[in-house]
């Protein structure tokens, strides 16, 4: 089995995904088939379909951990049925079943690495799913040659080229061809200011007064070390009468996409964030990066500095360097890295796992239950990290042949509670029949759920902390918060109904309902002898024509298209409702609570 493939390396802002787009697009059009693109964060695959929506491309979809089980199944159900043509997902999916059974479904003509460096072990933001990918395509592709690979990343080191290409030519027997376009931005200028703990925020504003253009829509970002200093600089520029505001993983998702929004359009000029920001946002004209603090290293700081000027016009990249600040950056690297101890202590609970489940040698475990199992505390605990280190020790341990990490196994828990508040709880609770731990425990558990985020799955390892049930202990307490009356095991829909604001719910619902009116109507006089079930062509251009004439000057194809989805779907839910909802109007959305049992690894011990 021979694959043939190319690693691209290419400066911020000089084209990378119309590198992956343009022939995508071909490919679907002339064979139907999919390309898989594998990035590193939900931001920029959101970004990145919503980028192909403003262009009348509608044939993008994402499926990624943020999406409610609907979307999630909305999404699987396009790629399914043929109707998407790129597919952009996180290296996790390819590790769930459902992903995994509709790739089955459909050909895939070109396998996407965006942000290659994450595969090497040597990058700056090593990865350790993406080095499950090679052997994914592998398994995929069932002994026939593999489609062709395509490797893209901004900056990679000597050692960091070397590793991804013999990753890919000893997992999937493909020779990358690579491509270097150098690492050079010549329109931007690079800038280092000294600066002390006391005068850092009066530093930033005078860069941002000097280096940001008073008027237009351009932008600046001021990159922190850590959330809590994005919130103090975005709070200090407010409050000298700066549109700014913070950014970092802590936000809800709603308030990501708000802000990336406004700093698209220019309503927001200036973000304070972590080093997740800007990765495939798509604003050409940020004028002025400012590294509040130093990056992890070079590699992070020409990849972050590259966001600026990516419309090939003068940009400015300022540095503000202090002793303490390098300091504090040795001790957070310090942190992330893994001693070869905590590696086998991994290991060691693995096995842990392994004696007591009886399970010859397979393991079926959350990072939280491996954690928990890890009894001689040699594995350094950080809540914040735990995650990452944990699925990392793993990825050396199947490097080193001692493990192998199959697909995840997700089990999920519908459940909404029915109590208003805790008094009604401890009110339940106090008459029914069990003891007073198991009475805590249960109260626990309502108290984490009902200070959960409202749009968020809740992990049942948080649960299982709150709690300090097992795993198996907990799916018996959420039973009985059913039996109790506290909680139904549903999926609850919420509908967020919008009133006395710009853009309230009854507008919206008026202005969705004309536009699907006109749609019928322009349909019916494009085709006024249709026959029932008799496919014809529709051309979308022409027809969003016809409904501005009409007076719906906000039209776009890729609303056209999600109308003509909402309309093809009308009737087929068990009330045989007819009317649409004017899907892609923003008329309404869903909440839903769940609590999950996130991903648990399938994992085959090595005695």
């Amino acid at each position: 089995m021979q694959g043939t493939g190319v690693l691209g390396i290419l400066p911020t802002g000089t084209g990378k995904s119309v590198c992956y787009q343009v022939p995508a697009l071909s490919k679907f059009d002339r064979t139907g088939a999919l390309t898989v693109v594998i990035s590193p964060l939900v931001a920029l695959m959101a970004d990145q379909v919503a980028g192909l929506e403003r262009t009348g491309i509608s044939s993008g979809v994402t499926i990624n951990g943020m999406l409610s089980m609907p979307e999630r199944q909305e999404a699987l159900d396009r790629v399914r049925m043929g109707e998407a043509a790129i597919l952009l997902i996180s290296p996790e999916q390819l590790r769930s079943a459902s992903v995994r059974s509709v790739l089955t479904q459909r050909e895939v003509g070109l396998w996407v690495l965006d942000e290659a460096h994450c595969v090497s072990k040597w990058g700056h933001d090593f990865r350790p799913d993406y080095r499950y990918i090679g052997r994914f395509i592998r398994e995929y592709s069932g002994g026939e040659p593999p489609a062709p690979v395509l490797c893209l990343t901004a900056t990679a080191k000597p050692e960091v080229i070397r590793d991804i290409r013999e990753h890919f030519r000893a997992r999937l027997g493909t020779d990358l061809l690579l491509l270097d376009g150098g690492a050079a931005r010549f329109n931007l200028a690079f800038e280092v200011r000294e600066t002390r703990a006391g005068t850092k925020m009066g530093d930033i504003l005078d860069v941002i007064e000097a280096k940001l253009p008073a008027e237009g829509a351009s932008g600046a970002v001021v990159y922190c070390a850590s959330r809590a200093a994005t919130e103090k600089v975005a709070e200090f520029l407010k409050s000298q009468g700066l549109a700014a505001e913070h950014y970092h993983a802590g936000r809800s998702p709603e308030e990501k996409r708000e802000i990336q929004e406004r700093f698209r359009t220019g309503d927001l000029r200036i973000i304070a964030a972590t080093n997740a920001f800007g990765m495939g946002i798509d604003k050409p004209d940020i004028r002025l990066v400012v590294h509040g603090d130093i990056p992890g290293s070079l590699e992070n700081y020409l990849q972050e500095a590259g966001r600026a000027g990516r419309d090939r016009d003068h940009a400015d990249c300022v540095l503000l360097f202090a002793k303490d600040d390098v300091e504090r950056q040795f001790r957070l690297s310090a942190r992330s890295r893994l001693e070869r101890r905590e590696i086998g202590a991994i290991l060691k609970a693995l096995r842990r796992i392994d004696t007591r489940m009886k399970q010859g040698g397979t393991v079926i475990a959350t990072t939280g239950e491996i954690v928990r199992d890890e009894k001689d505390r040699e594995f350094e605990r950080e809540d914040a990290t735990d995650d990452t280190r944990v699925k990392t020790a793993i990825s050396w341990l199947e490097e080193a042949t001692l493990l192998s990490r199959e697909e995840n196994r997700v089990q999920v828990f519908p459940s909404s509670l029915r109590i208003r508040d805790m008094a009604e709880a401890e009110r339940l609770l106090g008459t029914a029949a069990i003891t007073g731990t198991r009475r805590r425990q249960l109260l626990d558990i309502v108290r984490h759920l009902m200070n959960a985020p409202p749009e968020e799955g809740i992990s049942t390892d948080d649960l299982t902390g709150a709690s300090g049930l097992t795993a198996g202990a907990l799916s018996k307490a959420m039973a009985d918060l059913e039996i109790f009356g506290l909680a139904r095991n549903d999926l609850a829909v919420t509908a967020f109904v919008h009133a006395g604001v710009a853009g309230q719910s009854p507008h919206r619902l008026a202005e969705a309902a004309s536009l699907e009116t006109g749609l019928i109507a322009a349909m019916r006089e494009a085709a006024p002898e249709a026959e029932k079930n008799d496919p014809l062509p529709l051309n979308l251009a022409e027809t969003c024509q016809a409904l501005r004439d009409g007076g719906h000057a906000g039209v776009r194809p890729d609303i056209v298209e999600k109308l003509l989805r909402g309309l093809s779907r009308d009737g087929r839910d068990r009330t045989a409702a007819s009317a649409s909802c004017g899907e892609g109007t923003g008329a309404c959305r869903s909440s839903r609570n769940t609590a999950s049992k996130p991903a648990a690894s399938s994992i085959r011990v090595a005695r």
